[in-house]
């Protein structure tokens, strides 16, 4: 028996890991139990407070982007289902900049605050208005009847800063421009819509501010549409334009290459590389993710095993993302144990990505997958760490290896002190659970220096090397051979 139990008087009550194992005597009879009790209370309070860190701005109290993104793949499937539009606004404030310049931060964030209050009064309590960071915020109409509607809505924030703000005895006049889209016009995804909006709000920061547009395509445009995409995505790999491209994974501490993430990308003939987020979402909905999945499954592995014969030690692990319609495939052990057979790769070089989503839309399933894989040999990593609802006294229930943190917190390091925090919670209490720690989307020296001093394992990103074309990416693993240790 293991669970979690509470202990104490309400209000200091302490959280404690509870085990409770059978004793027997020599012989193998009952003889009595061992109760053991460990005292977690710490580690659950910092699970709480990261979770309101990584889904709330600390400032004014909202959604942040993260659980915006939530919110808004919520209304589309809703609205999948039961046919209504969905309405997204981008709003920012106009010269928000000078404020700040000249009145200093402090008054900046309280002007903030005033704006996230005017904003909330003239919204419904089932829309979310959520802050993007800075002086950007985005509003999701989840059910919308008409796009005049979304139109009011938007106007009425527009006018909701009509009067004066107030910043100790000063009184300041701020505009906004609020773009306008509606789903499935606009795009049928958050990453879409969010586009479009931005495009529509920049298009009434052109105009002259303080005004509301809806997005348009461009003159001349030609959209690449869902059924397009689906249409020549059918043929793509027989016509050899699909392509896996690798991403070097850096060992903080030695600065080596350690690992290869291994990223499907289309070369098409008109349009050049395109980036798998304009494609994959259309594949998975057509069921041709799959096969695609276990072809760029089959091409990684292949290239591990070359690079392992070249280096003659091995070579890097090869991480191969699967995809939410793998995962849920009744056979995926069994495919992923043929490949292996028929590559030859050792299963300790492969580390199979599981997004967080994925692995908490059914926790019971989702754990026999798991040990079903573990059991082959491979490594497990939960992918895009802190974008869902995991906590991460949950991840000790799943056969994992290695933990990605988000880029969404990475981004923030240096300049948000709240991303520091999270960021260090997550990598303390990972390390607490067993698992390595890879940070993805490195840019910059700072970011890697922090992520060094708080003991991240492994991390990946611009800094180290793009995504790169097989032959780049061998000629970057011989150089790596011969790269100094990081300073």
């Amino acid at each position: 028996m293991h669970e979690e139990v509470r202990l104490g008087p309400p209000g200091s009550a302490r959280a404690y890991d509870l085990v409770l194992s059978s004793l027997a005597d020599q012989r193998g009879a009952p003889n009595g139990h061992l109760l053991v009790l460990r005292d977690v209370t710490e580690r659950k309070l910092a699970e709480d407070r990261l979770q309101r860190l990584a889904h709330y701005d600390p400032l004014t109290g909202l959604p942040n982007r993260k659980l915006l993104h939530d919110r808004l793949e919520g209304a589309l499937r809703r609205a999948r289902r039961h046919d209504w539009p969905v309405a997204v606004l981008f709003c920012d404030l106009d010269r928000f900049k000078r404020v700040n310049d000249t009145l200093g931060h402090d008054v900046g964030d309280l002007v903030l605050q005033q704006v996230t209050k005017r904003f909330q009064e003239v919204l419904r309590p089932g829309d979310t208005l959520a802050r993007l960071g800075g002086d950007e915020f985005v509003v999701v109409l989840p059910d919308v009847e008409r796009a005049a509607d979304a139109g009011i809505v938007a106007r009425n924030l527009v006018e909701s800063l009509a009067a004066p703000l107030t910043a100790g005895t000063q009184e300041l006049y701020l505009t906004v421009s609020v773009g306008v889209c509606l789903q499935p016009q606009d795009g049928t995804d958050p990453a879409a819509l969010l586009r479009a909006a931005d495009d529509a709000m920049y298009r009434a920061k052109a105009r002259g501010r303080n005004r509301v547009e809806f997005h348009r395509r461009r003159a001349g445009g030609t959209p690449f549409g869902r059924m397009q995409i689906e249409r020549e995505l059918r043929g793509a790999r027989r016509r050899g334009e699909l392509e896996v491209w690798y991403q070097p994974t850096i060992g903080l501490a030695s600065g080596s290459l350690v690992g290869m993430e291994a990223l499907l990308r289309w070369r098409h003939p008109e349009r050049g590389v395109i980036e798998p987020t304009d494609f994959i979402p259309v594949a998975e909905e057509t069921e041709l993710i799959h096969a695609l999945g276990q072809w760029a499954l089959r091409e990684s592995c292949r290239q591990a095993v070359r690079w392992g014969a070249n280096a003659g030690q091995g070579g890097p692990w090869m991480a191969v993302n699967l995809s939410a319609r793998q995962f849920e495939h009744a056979d995926l052990a069994s495919e992923v144990a043929d490949v292996l057979d028929d590559t030859g790769l050792d299963p300790g070089r492969l580390a199979l990505e599981v997004t967080e989503s994925v692995v908490m839309k059914d926790a019971a399933s989702a754990v026999k997958i798991l040990h079903d894989l573990k059991r082959l040999g491979v490594g497990i990593a939960t992918d895009d760490f802190g974008t869902g609802f995991t906590s991460l006294g949950q991840l000790k229930h799943y056969p994992l290896d290695v933990l990605k943190i988000d880029r969404s917190f990475v981004k923030g390091l240096g300049r948000e002190q709240e991303d520091e925090v999270i960021v260090a919670a997550m990598i303390h209490l990972a390390h607490d659970l067993g698992l390595k720690v890879v940070a993805e989307g490195v840019e910059e020296v700072v970011q890697r220096d922090l992520l060094r001093s708080l003991q991240c394992d492994h991390a990946q990103g611009f800094l180290f090397s793009r995504p790169l074309p097989a032959p780049q990416a061998d000629r970057f693993l011989q150089r790596a051979r011969r790269l100094p240790a990081a300073s």
